[in-house]
């Protein structure tokens, strides 16, 4: 029986728990000082430049092997003592078994799980994204120790998430390009940890696949003259210059650095400390009328949990499930206290009738919060931390119905009734805009000085004022330098309410003259 003052949610719990193991030794990839025919080339002098040993190396393949080589699953190359490589490994939000190339067991039978991907990127955190990735190469490296894993990951995806009914659009960091951009590169930065002209761990975009059919059609391309073998070294140059970077023909693995990583370095508290706090801040409040939250812990003492993700432990981490809606409805319908929508989802979905509805009095968007989610949503349902914002727009019901899913067009047309693509572009309304998010705290910004007036270099060796076009307010030149122009702001933020919290300032640029139709409507800027 549930009381009047019980709050309803429908979310999902996981409660991931793991024990660890002592590791296998790893052999040598390549170069086994053991290995009198080999051990003494060139591309294994691990005092030699680089691109000298790639070169080597290169130069003593046969067309064959080189064929092998360029797939994801590399052929071995046993008479210069080269191992077989498999080099598809995913790390979207956690060092991931998805791909071949990576498998728990023995010793490590798990990694941390982080939020997804979409999830993070609400929080807005540039040093979080980055520690995330430092703690994805620990655990990488100490699986590749264990011999449980590679050290190339096809991640991330920074694919822009263009339309809210592509699936995995939950991979990716939103819908702008700055906040994807920043995202790509400190999380890379992390992953990768370069120490000089070595790597960690080597990232790679993902979607990769260079399985079978590229090996089998670039040597039919080679045989019709398509393709010359100097197009094929280049190739190699790249990805064998990779594996010299990660050490992997340097010889024996004990002797190299990051040797002492173990199991003790994969899902350690520090990394699991680091998963809870990555979804704290990715959680957005949409709706929170009343205040209904934060929840009191002294009144309310007892919550019911209500939905088919109530207890179901795979949906944080991440799903592809439809909605379900008429359960919501029906539950806040019987419920004689507050209602509390919790979505766990990938992206925006309709939820007009929730917004609508006097019954649901909060709405929550924790997207797909990894191991630590359900700690995470309670943390951020009773007020002691505070959320983040929304990486996307969410968009009306009908905003799809005249968006093809073959039309990538970014610009709206009003012409062909096309409403164009993301924030920049899109000029309708919207559900949710880009940014949105609810705060615990009362936050308030004051500019403190701004320029009056930007001047912008022209080209020096064409200033031809003939290709200036004034437009209203603004000045179209075709040629200008504005790769090192900055505009200087200071924003006072003040916290005038009674909880603590953080607060991302987000800065938008927006041309003055609306009939400029290339320019986007508005724009994000660092």
């Amino acid at each position: 029986m549930v009381s009047s003052s019980t709050p309803l949610l429908v979310f999902s719990l996981l409660f991931l728990g793991v024990s660890w193991h002592a590791s296998q030794a790893l052999e040598p990839f390549a170069c086994n000082v053991k290995d009198e025919g080999t051990r003494n080339l060139p591309f294994c002098q691990v005092k030699l430049p680089i691109q000298d040993r790639v070169r080597d190396l290169i130069g003593r393949l046969t067309l064959s092997e080189k064929f092998g080589l360029l797939v994801n699953n590399a052929a071995a190359v046993s008479r210069l003592g080269i191992n077989r490589y498999e080099w598809w490994s995913e790390a979207l939000h956690g060092v991931s078994n998805v791909g071949p190339g990576t498998k728990f067991g023995e010793g490590f039978p798990g990694a941390t799980s982080f939020p997804q991907v979409i999830t993070t990127a609400a929080s807005f955190n540039a040093t979080l994204w980055e520690a995330i990735g430092r703690v994805m190469s620990d655990e990488a490296r100490a699986m590749y120790n264990g011999g449980m894993a590679r050290v190339t990951y096809w991640s991330p995806n920074v694919n822009i998430f263009r339309d809210p009914r592509w699936g995995r659009g939950q991979e990716t960091p939103g819908e702008d390009p700055l906040v994807v951009g920043t995202y790509a590169s400190r999380y890379v930065r992390g992953l990768q940890e370069n120490q000089g002209d070595r790597l960690k761990v080597a990232a790679c975009c993902l979607d990769l696949d260079c399985g079978p059919f590229l090996e089998m059609h670039t040597e039919f391309a080679v045989k019709r003259g398509l393709l010359s073998e100097a197009d094929i070294n280049v190739a190699l140059l790249n990805t064998l210059t990779i594996q010299m970077r990660l050490g992997m023909f340097d010889g024996e693995p004990s002797a190299q650095p990051y040797r002492s990583l173990g199991p003790k370095d994969v899902c350690n508290p520090a990394h699991q400390g680091l998963a809870i706090e990555a979804a704290r801040q990715g959680i957005v409040l949409l709706n929170n009328h009343g205040p209904t939250l934060a929840l009191s812990t002294r009144r309310h003492r007892t919550i019911a949990i209500i939905g088919p993700n109530s207890n179901v432990s795979f949906t944080m981490i991440g799903n592809y499930a439809g909605r379900q809606q008429e359960l919501v409805s029906k539950v806040a319908i019987g419920s004689s206290g507050p209602t509390i929508l919790v979505l766990t989802s990938g992206g925006p979905i309709y939820v007009s009738f929730a917004m609508n509805d006097p019954k649901i009095s909060a709405i929550l968007w924790a997207g797909y919060p990894g191991q630590a989610g359900e700690a995470a949503i309670a943390d951020v349902l009773f007020g002691t931390t505070n959320p983040g914002k929304l990486p996307m727009a969410w968009y009306p019901q009908d905003y799809i119905t005249n968006l093809p899913m073959t039309e990538m067009a970014m610009r709206s047309s009003r012409s062909k009734g096309y409403p164009g693509r993301t924030y920049r572009f899109y000029k309708g309304k919207v559900v949710y805009p880009f940014g949105h998010g609810l705060s615990y705290a009362v936050f308030v910004h004051t500019i403190a000085s701004a320029p009056g007036m930007v001047s912008v270099p022209l080209d020096g060796h064409r200033r031809n004022y003939r290709n200036t076009t004034i437009l209203g307010k603004a000045i179209s030149v075709t040629h200008r330098r504005c790769n090192r122009l900055s505009l200087g702001i200071e924003v006072d933020v003040k916290n005038v309410g009674s909880k603590d919290g953080t607060d991302t300032l987000l800065v938008y640029s927006k041309p003055p003259a609306v009939h400029v139709c290339m320019l986007p409507q508005r724009h994000n800027k660092e």
